[in-house]
């Protein structure tokens, strides 16, 4: 694309005065596309302080609310390093002391593309194991059928308590994927994906995740279901939009000072 000529001189520099006495200035789109410039500098510069490179990073963050009971909540961070082929999933219990005494969250479950096949490797804390059955995870209530789970008994609806996460505890989750094409995945091709909801009835309320709780109320026998709630802007993000914002109110202030 040529550069627009704005009927001055392009060998004076700013300040400079040529033959017709007019001083050569910035027109309007030339003064935007250096504000872009600016923010965008300023960006990979925090990028690169800031090791936002690292894809562990990068993780999705959001919040489980119970379908029945809203005290009971936690907060997930989910992860994909496409290098590796490993989610990582952080999972803290936020529950409000209202949900009971003790609420343990004992499982969890999401969905994965069709190039995945399986996970070779499943790490997580003591009395918890992985597993992977395509569209055949169930769960209480009609919220579909899940692809992979975290649990901490013989299938989503059991589980012990003494090994779930205790309110105010964040435990760490991870899976080493099987299957093709791992390195073209991210965060979304998981999180963008809806659990299945067979032919007929009953209609599922499908979801992208799902965790359970057990040992909730005040008598510590009841159980729940979380589903997801609004989305939360993840801190790498949030740190760079703050740094272009930064050096676009720095630029401003420079360019009044020099007037």
């Amino acid at each position: 694309m040529s550069k627009k000529s704005y009927g001055v001189n392009p060998s004076l520099k700013e300040g400079e005065m040529g033959r017709t006495g007019t001083t050569k200035t910035h027109p309007g789109g030339e003064f935007m596309a250096k504000l872009f410039r600016l923010m965008i500098a300023g960006m990979i510069a925090s990028a690169i302080t800031l090791g936002v490179v690292d894809e562990s990073l990068l993780a999705t963050t959001f919040d489980l609310v119970g379908v029945t009971d809203p005290n009971l909540t936690a907060r997930v961070d989910f992860g994909y390093t496409s290098g590796s082929g490993i989610i990582s999933i952080d999972i803290q219990n936020t529950s409000f002391l209202a949900a009971g005494p003790d609420p343990r969250f004992t499982a969890f479950a999401f969905n994965v593309p069709a190039n995945v096949t399986g996970f070779s490797t499943f790490s997580g804390p003591p009395g918890w194991t992985g597993l992977y059955d395509l569209d055949d995870i169930n769960t209480p209530g009609q919220f579909g059928f899940f692809d992979m789970t975290g649990l901490t008994g013989p299938n989503f609806e059991g589980g012990s308590p003494n090994d779930g996460i205790p309110r105010a505890s964040t435990f760490n989750f991870e899976f080493t994927l099987t299957g093709s094409n791992l390195n073209l995945l991210n965060e979304d091709s998981f999180l963008g994906l809806l659990s299945f909801d067979p032919a007929g009835p009953p209609d599922e309320s499908e979801q992208y995740f799902i965790g359970r709780f057990q040992r909730t109320g005040s008598n510590e026998e009841g159980s729940d279901v979380a589903i997801p709630g609004t989305p939360i802007p993840e801190p790498a993000t949030m740190l760079l939009l703050g740094s272009g914002l930064i050096g676009l109110a720095g630029y401003g202030r420079k360019k009044l000072f020099k007037k």
